[in-house]
């Protein structure tokens, strides 16, 4: 099975990020969501 990791930074565009990860896990692929800040949690725009 495929594994993709979405990679997101601070004032990330909420449906650029999380439409992705909504149309990967219908298709059944497993997602892990980064954080590229350093810690666990990332802000949206």
């Amino acid at each position: 099975m495929a594994k993709v990791y979405i990679f997101l930074a601070d004032g990330f565009e909420e449906v650029e990020g999380l439409t992705v990860v909504d149309l990967l896990r219908r298709a059944g692929i497993e997602i892990s969501m980064v954080s590229i800040s350093g810690s666990k949690k990332v802000t949206g725009s």
